[in-house]
C-alpha cells in the first residue's frame, strides 16, 4: 500500500491537518474535523514511535499553517515587517505548536502500540487533549483552534456545558479515530464496543441537552455596542486623538443614550486613562443623566516613567468601576526578552506593547441590576481562566480590537471562541469590536445578532442575565485531566489486571 511508505504517509498527514481548519469558523464544516483526526490516527495506527512523531508534525504543520494564517497579516501588514521575516515568525509558532502534536504520536506509539482498536482509540483522544492542554499553558498558552471549538454549531455542541471545550474536544478525537477504524480496519471484536460508543455519543449530547440549562435571572439589559472602525494603527498616529475619538464614537453613541449600556470595544480611547480626563468627565455625565453606564477600553498608567500600562476596562456610571486584562499577548501586549528583541522590527514596537498584567482576582462589574464578568480578547481564549473568574455573574462581557487580523481567519475564529464560551458557561456574551466582528451572543451559543466588518455600526440588543451553573462551571479543568490521566493509566495496566484476573470482561 502507497501509504506504507514514509514520504506518502507525509504527505497524507500534511494534507489531513490541512482539511482541520475547515471544521472552523468562517468555513464551519466540522465534519471534517473528524475525517482529519480519523485520518491522523489511522496514519499512526501502526507507525513506530519517531514515524509517527514525524506524521504528527506534519500534520501539525497542514494544521496551524493554514488555521494561523491570520498572524502572518498581523505581522507583516500591522507590524510592517517584511514579506520573508513575517513568514519566518509565523512559521516559528507553526513549527512550535506541530512538534507539540508529534509528541503525542510518539507518546501514543511508545506506550499503546499493542492496544486493541479500543484501548487505542480511546488513548488517541486523551493523548489530544493533554497535547491541546499543553499548548494552552506552555510560555504563556496559546488555546487558539481547540478542536472542540469546531463542533460550536453540531450536535455534538451540548456536551460543551457539561464538560467545556477540553472534553468536547476529546468526544470529537474520539470520534473522528473510531470512524477511522470502523471504516478500515478488518473485523475485530472491539469494533462492537467502538459502534456502540460512537452511537452513545452522538445521540447522548441531545440528552443532556436537558440538563445543563441556565435560567433568566431578571428583567434584560437593553445595551448597544458602539463598533467606530477605527483601523489599528490610524487611532495611534491621529494630531488629536480625542477629538477624533469623541467624533467617531461621541456621534454613534447619540442615538444608544436611552440603553442602559453603551459598550466601545478594546482600546477605544488611544491615550493613556490620565491624558482623557475631559471626554471620560465627558461620558460620565451623560451616563448620570441617562442613568445608564458606559463601557470603554482605555490604557491606564501602570508605570509611566517607563511607558508601562494596563490594558483596561473603564465602567462609567455614578460609581467609576475599572477591570484589568489579566492574560496578556505575547509579542503583541508585552515582549518576552525584552532588551533583546525591543527594537529588533517594527512589530516589537507597536504602540501600547509594554502592558502590565492585572492582578490574577479582580471584582465583577456592576450595571444596574446584573453583574458582568470582563474580559478583554485575547483572555476568551481561555477557558479555565474565564471558569474560574465567572463567579456569580450573569452575563459576560468583552471588548476586542480585531483589526489586529484584517480580513482573515482570525475575527471569525474570535467570534467562534466567544461562542464556545457562552455554551460553556451557560451566561450570554456582549462582544464589542473596533472593526468587527461585533455581536450579541445568547447562553446557549447562538449569535443573536452582529455587525458587518470594517464598518461602523450601533448593534442593539437585549441581554437577559442568567442564573444556575454548568457542569463545565463546578468541575473544570481538574475533572479533565483526571480523566484523561486516568484513562491512560488503566490502558496501560489493563493488560496486567487482565492477566491476573483481577478483572474480567
Amino acid at each position: 500500500m502507497l501509504l506504507a511508505r514514509p514520504v506518502w504517509a507525509l504527505v497524507a498527514a500534511l494534507f489531513s491537518g490541512a482539511l482541520q481548519p475547515l471544521a472552523f469558523a468562517p468555513f464551519g464544516f466540522w465534519p471534517l474535523g473528524l475525517v482529519s483526526v480519523g485520518l491522523l490516527h489511522w496514519l499512526w495506527h501502526n507507525a513506530r514511535p519517531w514515524h509517527a512523531w514525524q506524521l504528527g508534525f506534519y500534520f501539525g504543520l497542514g494544521f496551524f499553517g493554514l488555521g494561523l494564517s491570520w498572524i502572518f497579516i498581523s505581522i507583516h501588514r500591522f507590524g510592517d515587517a517584511p514579506v520573508l521575516l513575517a513568514a519566518f515568525f509565523t512559521l516559528l509558532l507553526v513549527i512550535f505548536l506541530s512538534f507539540l502534536i508529534g509528541l503525542g504520536g510518539y507518546l501514543q506509539r511508545k506506550f499503546y502500540k499493542q492496544s486493541s482498536p479500543l484501548s487505542s482509540t480511546l488513548a488517541f483522544a486523551s493523548i489530544w487533549v493533554l497535547v491541546e492542554l499543553v499548548r494552552s499553558t506552555v510560555l504563556g498558552g496559546f488555546p487558539w483552534l481547540l478542536l472542540g471549538n469546531s463542533a460550536i454549531d453540531s450536535p455534538l455542541k451540548y456536551f460543551a456545558p457539561a464538560i467545556g471545550v477540553y472534553g468536547l474536544s476529546w468526544i470529537l478525537a474520539f470520534l473522528g479515530a473510531a470512524c477511522g477504524l470502523l471504516v478500515s480496519q478488518a473485523k475485530s471484536p472491539s469494533k462492537t464496543y467502538l459502534f456502540i460508543l460512537v452511537a452513545l455519543f452522538c445521540l447522548g449530547g441531545y440528552g443532556l441537552s436537558f440538563l445543563n440549562k441556565t435560567e433568566n435571572a431578571g428583567p434584560p439589559l437593553k445595551v448597544s455596542l458602539i463598533q467606530g472602525n477605527i483601523k489599528p494603527m490610524d487611532k495611534f498616529l491621529l494630531l488629536n486623538p480625542i477629538n477624533t475619538v469623541w467624533q467617531t464614537y461621541g456621534r454613534l453613541s447619540q442615538t444608544a443614550w436611552s440603553q442602559d449600556l453603551i459598550v466601545w470595544p478594546e482600546n477605544a480611547i488611544p491615550v493613556p486613562y490620565n491624558q482623557a480626563s475631559l471626554l471620560l468627565d465627558a461620558l460620565s455625565s451623560h451616563a448620570h443623566v441617562a442613568h445608564n453606564t458606559v463601557i470603554v477600553g482605555i490604557p491606564k498608567d501602570h508605570d509611566a516613567l517607563n511607558d508601562a500600562y494596563y490594558n483596561t476596562l473603564v465602567a462609567l456610571d455614578h460609581n467609576t468601576q475599572f477591570y484589568y486584562k489579566r492574560h496578556l499577548v505575547p509579542f503583541g501586549e508585552f515582549l518576552p526578552l525584552d532588551k533583546w528583541l525591543r527594537g529588533l522590527i517594527d512589530f516589537f514596537d507597536l504602540p501600547m506593547s509594554n502592558f502590565k498584567p492585572g492582578p490574577a482576582i479582580q471584582p465583577l462589574i456592576r450595571v444596574k441590576h446584573a453583574w458582568l464578568a470582563p474580559y478583554i480578547c485575547y483572555e476568551m481564549a481561555f477557558p479555565e481562566l474565564v471558569r474560574k473568574s465567572l463567579g456569580n455573574a450573569g452575563i459576560i462581557i468583552t471588548l476586542s480590537e480585531d483589526g489586529w487580523f484584517g480580513d482573515s481567519l482570525g475575527p471569525h475564529q474570535n467570534l467562534e471562541i466567544a461562542r464556545m464560551r457562552a455554551l460553556e458557561t451557560g451566561r450570554p456574551v456582549i462582544r464589542a469590536t473596533t472593526s468587527g466582528i461585533s455581536a450579541f451572543i445568547d447562553s446557549q451559543g447562538r449569535v443573536l445578532s452582529q455587525s458587518a466588518q470594517f464598518e461602523e455600526a450601533v448593534l442593539q440588543g437585549l441581554v437577559y442575565p442568567q442564573s444556575g451553573t454548568t457542569g463545565w462551571v463546578k468541575l473544570g479543568l481538574p475533572f479533565i485531566l483526571a480523566s484523561c490521566f486516568a484513562i491512560l493509566l488503566f490502558l496501560k495496566l489493563y493488560p496486567w489486571i487482565r492477566k491476573s484476573k483481577l478483572l474480567s470482561v
